[in-house]
């Protein structure tokens, strides 16, 4: 008596190798998410000991813009840095869309602390956040939310900075 095997797959086999292909691809589209979260802490993290040697060299924070006009601005903090040895890249979010990063940066920078000392600074005071933070229909680029510079060097994820006059 010969027994005939059915070619194809079970639906429960089906099913199995469907979790597991899903269950890998979240793993690895969290660890992705993950690693450039850690990019942007990094990156900010070199963006203040940069304005730290500023500070120290002019007495007081770059009068840098909120938001450049463009990548040439003259108050566009990458150029406002450049002679303290940091590179372009580290001026761009690596969890925001390339479309982004026309104006030469893609983080904004508080203004409000323009000249001032970063020592007398408190330290909930923002220095430094992606420019997605300030609008609520768009998703935060890290898992936990929104990568934030603070004026004692501190970063944090979390929900978006508010602006002065702003609910």
């Amino acid at each position: 008596m010969r027994l005939s095997r059915k070619k194809g797959f079970t639906l429960i086999e089906l099913m199995a190798v469907s979790a597991m292909v899903s269950a890998v691809s979240t793993t690895a589209y969290q660890a992705i998410k993950k690693a450039k979260e850690t990019q942007c802490v990094n990156n900010l993290k070199q963006i203040y000991l940069a304005v730290n040697m500023f500070v120290a060299d002019h007495g007081g924070a770059p009068t840098a813009r909120f938001f450049p006009e463009s990548a040439s601005d003259s108050r566009a903090l990458p150029n406002l840095l450049r002679s303290y040895g940091v590179s372009k890249e580290i001026f761009f979010c690596p969890g925001l869309p390339s479309e982004l990063n026309a104006r030469g940066i893609n983080y904004l920078w508080n203004d409000v602390i323009n000249g001032r000392d970063l020592a007398a600074l408190g330290k909930d005071t923002w220095l430094m956040t992606e420019m997605t933070a300030v609008n609520k229909q768009v998703p935060p680029p890290h898992l936990a939310g929104f990568v934030i510079l603070y004026g004692d060097g501190h970063t944090g994820v979390g929900r978006r900075i508010k602006l002065p006059g702003s609910d």
